[in-house]
């Protein structure tokens, strides 16, 4: 399997250095005090994602269901028109995985398992989740980490795209410890702040979308108690998105007096994906039978019956 692993890095790396060559021929001068676009210009993120998503479409397990996808892409897009994100041609890659997960990429991407409409018990909280990963693209947050590895000169880049590649494309997260210290240490994890301005900015976005408040904080509060379920062999998302008490109280506390903003929860349509997934994720019918005729006997929501039919 290690070897497995180092033939995906290979290519990998072979392709983002042929692109970053490629693209030197070109000479893109940054803002003048704009020392991220420096480190990585715009043009060198998109490259480094359409070489993401070359492998990411060739190897990586995904949800082909025309009806998930395009509710995934225009729920993204619409959040979209209220945050920072300049360029909103996303490209949404849906993972075939049970397990919560969600990511952001260079060059627009954003990845999403099909575990987190399952983790996600409404739309506002799945929302959030997706504010949170658009905060991360609009912040910069892949260009600002190189800016600060700049030591490591740009190729640590390279690696630490790679790393994450190499786990999405196996559809085993420990890949990125199954290399060396530098792959530990460098992968895409955001650093603590970070985090907190994902959380700030995705908040900011939340809230301009409509949504209720205090959705962010429910949904920290489910990862927070399925952190202490799984204890140390917790999702992968939460190992990159640590969750901790301070964070969940944030969250709260930043929906305290905003009784006058957006009331909206959930949505017919997403309790509708949440019911198809839930019978996708579960191979045994009468287990997903059962599970649809309890919900139905306490609530006569649609998306109960679909689940059943």
């Amino acid at each position: 399997m290690q070897t497995k692993y180092k033939i995906y890095f290979l290519i990998i790396c072979f392709f983002l250095l042929n692109s970053f060559a490629q693209e030197k021929k070109q000479l893109q001068l940054p803002e003048l005090g704009d020392r991220v676009s420096g480190a990585v210009s715009s043009a060198q993120e998109k490259a480094i994602g359409e070489m993401f998503l070359m492998q990411a479409y060739a190897n990586a397990p995904l949800i082909n269901d025309s009806i998930i996808q395009e509710y995934t892409e225009l729920l993204i897009f619409r959040l979209s028109e209220n945050s920072q994100v300049q360029d909103r041609y996303f490209n949404i890659l849906l993972i075939d995985d049970p397990s919560l997960n969600a990511f952001a990429a260079p060059g627009s991407i954003i990845g999403v398992n099909g575990g987190l409409f399952l983790e996600a018990e409404n739309e506002g909280q799945f929302a959030s989740v997706m504010t949170h990963e658009l905060a991360h693209l609009s912040q910069r947050h892949f260009a600002r980490n190189v800016l600060r590895a700049q030591d490591s000169s740009l190729s640590s880049a390279l690696v630490m795209v790679s790393s994450i590649a190499i786990a999405l494309i196996t559809n085993q997260p420990q890949a990125m410890m199954g290399g060396s210290a530098f792959l530990q240490q460098e992968s895409l994890r955001y650093s603590r702040l970070f985090e907190k301005e994902a959380d700030r900015v995705g908040f900011t976005n939340l809230v301009a979308s409509g949504y209720d408040p205090e959705s962010m904080g429910e949904m920290f509060q489910n990862m927070n108690e399925m952190r202490r379920y799984y204890g140390e062999t917790p999702p992968e998302f939460l190992l990159t998105h640590p969750i901790t008490s301070s964070r969940v109280s944030d969250a709260f506390n930043a929906a305290e007096g905003l009784e006058e903003a957006g009331t909206k929860k959930d949505s017919l349509d997403y309790s509708f994906i949440r019911s198809r997934l839930k019978v996708y994720y579960e191979k045994i019918p009468s287990v997903s039978v059962q599970y649809f005729e309890d919900k139905f006997k306490n609530s006569n929501n649609p998306s109960n019956t679909y689940g059943l039919a």
